[in-house]
C-alpha cells in the first residue's frame, strides 16, 4: 500500500476502532485500497493518529466482513475475489435475502415499507448525470441494508453484515459501471416493494431471487468482458 495514495484522517479519540474501521472498509470498497494490497499496521497506525490495538482490530474485522486476509506470520492484505468467490458470495446472498423478504412480509412495519419505498424516490429524484457507480452502489446497499432490517432477524441481520461489504466490491467495480443497471435498478427494487406492501409475500420472494440472479449474470458478464 506504500504508492496508493490515501485520504485517511486521524480518528476520533472515543471511536478509535470502530472509526478506523469505517475509514479501511471505505478505502477497500472504493479501491482506494486495492484487491491484494498489504496493509501495513504501523504505517496506518501513524497515519490515522492512533495505537496499533484499533488498527489490529480493524483487520479482525474487516477479516470476518471477507474484505481482508491475515496471513500468519506476514500480515494483513486486502482480498481478491474471483469467480469462484462470486458464486459463494450470489449464491449466499440469493439464499439470505429470500429469507428476508419471507420475514419482512410479517414483520415489516409500514414505516419500514414506507421508508423502502422512499428509498427508491430519492434514486429516482437524482439526475441522470448524478448517478455515478458509486452512488447507485451506495442507494442499493442501503435498500438491501433497510429490507434486512425490515426482516426483524438478527441473525440474518448478523449473516447480512459480514457479506455486504464484498456485495458493495463488486457492485462499484462491475454491475454499477453499466448502464443497463443503472437503468433497471429502481423498476426492479420498486416491484419487490410493491408486492410487500400488497401483501404478496410469493411474489415478493420471487421478484428478490429474481433479482439477485440478474446482478449475478451482470457481473459474470463484466468479469467475462474484461470491465
Amino acid at each position: 500500500m506504500e504508492n496508493v495514495p490515501l485520504d485517511l484522517g486521524p480518528a476520533r479519540r472515543r471511536l478509535f476502532a470502530d472509526e478506523v474501521t469505517d475509514q479501511m472498509r471505505e478505502a477497500i470498497m472504493t479501491g482506494a485500497l486495492p484487491p491484494g494490497a498489504w496493509l501495513r499496521e504501523d504505517r496506518l497506525a501513524t497515519q490515522m493518529n492512533v495505537s496499533r490495538g484499533p488498527v489490529r482490530e480493524a483487520f479482525a474485522k474487516l477479516e470476518r466482513e471477507g474484505l481482508v486476509q491475515i496471513e500468519p506470520f506476514r500480515g494483513a492484505r486486502v482480498v481478491e475475489l474471483y469467480r469462484s468467490d462470486l458464486d459463494e458470495i450470489f449464491s449466499l446472498r440469493k439464499a439470505l435475502e429470500s429469507l428476508a423478504v419471507q420475514w419482512a412480509a410479517t414483520h415489516a412495519t409500514a414505516e419500514e415499507l414506507a421508508e423502502l419505498g422512499a428509498t427508491l424516490d430519492r434514486f429516482a429524484a437524482t439526475p441522470a448525470q448524478e448517478r455515478t457507480p458509486e452512488l447507485i452502489a451506495e442507494v442499493d446497499i442501503a435498500f438491501h441494508d433497510e429490507l434486512v432490517a425490515a426482516s426483524h432477524h438478527q441473525r440474518l441481520q448478523r449473516a447480512w453484515e459480514g457479506l455486504r461489504g464484498q456485495i458493495y466490491a463488486f457492485l462499484v467495480t462491475r454491475m454499477s459501471l453499466r448502464k443497463d443497471y443503472d437503468d433497471e435498478w429502481e423498476p426492479d427494487h420498486r416491484a419487490i416493494v410493491d408486492a410487500l406492501v400488497a401483501g404478496r409475500a410469493d411474489d415478493a420472494v420471487e421478484r428478490i431471487q429474481h433479482h439477485v440472479e440478474a446482478s449475478y449474470g451482470r457481473v459474470v458478464k463484466a468479469m467475462e468482458q474484461g470491465e
